[in-house]
């Protein structure tokens, strides 16, 4: 088996003609044992350095180059998307072990080698707990899912909720509502931004709960209105590949897929199954918010 892979540097940085299709990074069997408790990969961001993935325990630090995971970090679980801005990384949390009466809100930060820096506890009627992150600016923007009154429940719904919170002190800033034109479950998976609009990927209702197409990606405006939506996986993290490594004019997504049946088939065959991800990517329109697979496929 082929575990490794190629240089995103090399094939990336030639720009991007439009028959062009670039090689997925493989992340290296056995490195990503850990997600053999934790589940599956809550969220995904990355810089001209490293990708960095979260799951509800930590966060691993991914090489572009060869999938090799560099570094990790445990975090108090459940820890769900994270976003990179200006060396550091910013988690969005719903915590489980709190005693009555806490707030199981919090929002972490890293520097870029996954050495705490510091977390603050926030608060929300109702809320369960926070996901998706995505720094814009001098603002952090966390999901906010205040449906249902146990862990799993996740009766389908359109609307959701963003807080804004200022990246330096972590003061809330404010909060926005968001409805979309297709049901979702729990609140906000993940969040990123193309510069101008932020980026939402929702776990999509089924077909049966009034979703037929499968919509889960959604472009939000500045000022929080729904601009389009379309049927796009990015309920385990995705984000925008930096121009440095990019190259060209046309922006670049990743998005995260789970190889070998993700929590079902992990947690079954560890041994023989051992947790693995593959980093597929995107051409973006930015006028239509088109992602057109460039990822060749083995």
């Amino acid at each position: 088996m082929r575990t490794i892979i190629f240089s995103v540097l090399g094939a990336l940085g030639t720009g991007l003609a439009a028959a062009q299709t670039l090689q997925p990074v493989y992340t290296v069997p056995g490195e990503l044992n850990m997600l053999v408790k934790h589940g599956h990969i809550q969220g995904a961001t990355c810089s001209e350095k490293a990708i960095y993935v979260s799951h509800a325990g930590g966060i691993a630090k991914i090489d572009w180059k060869t999938g090799h995971v560099l570094k990790t970090c445990d975090a108090r679980p459940h820890l769900g998307d994270i976003a990179y801005a200006d060396g550091r990384i910013y988690g969005a949390y719903g915590l489980w072990d709190v005693k009555p009466g806490e707030s199981p809100l919090m929002v972490g930060v890293w520097d870029e080698e996954l050495n705490p820096v510091t977390e603050k506890r926030l608060s929300y009627p109702g809320a369960r707990g926070l996901d998706g992150a995505v720094v814009i600016g001098g603002t952090l923007y966390v999901g906010v899912d205040h449906y249902g009154t146990k862990r799993w429940d996740h009766p389908p719904h359109r609307d959701c909720t963003v807080i804004a919170i200022s990246t330096t002190t972590l003061d809330v800033l404010g909060t926005h509502d968001v409805t979309f034109d297709y049901p979702i479950y729990y609140g906000v998976q993940t969040l990123g931004t193309d510069g101008t609009h932020i980026l939402f990927g929702n776990y999509g209702a089924t077909r049966e709960h009034g979703n037929p197409k499968r919509l889960s990606f959604s472009r939000v405006t500045p000022d929080f209105k729904l601009r389009d939506s379309r049927a796009f996986h990015a309920s385990e993290g995705f984000g925008l590949v930096p121009k440095a490594i990019a190259g060209g004019n046309e922006p670049v997504f990743f998005n995260v897929n789970a190889l070998g049946g993700n929590m079902q088939g992990w947690r079954k065959d560890p041994v023989g199954n051992p947790p693995r991800i593959r980093f597929d990517f995107h051409a973006y329109d930015r006028t239509t918010g088109e992602m057109r697979n460039l990822t060749s496929r083995r």
